[in-house]
């Protein structure tokens, strides 16, 4: 079970960055900065939770 959730931890980690990338993506040259900073928070919230799940 362990396994699973380190798996699933692992999977929505990289997910969360690929979708993060993507956005960046389509923004750059001129990204909003403030959502830059709210989706870093969001990131490291999902990850702090599923470190304490674990």
């Amino acid at each position: 079970m362990k396994t699973l959730m380190v798996s699933l931890l692992a999977y929505s980690t990289a997910g969360t960055g690929a979708l993060f990338g993507m956005w960046l993506a389509a923004r750059w040259p001129n990204p909003r900065w403030s959502h830059l900073v709210a989706s870093w928070g969001v990131i490291m919230a999902v990850v702090a939770v599923w470190a304490t799940v674990l």
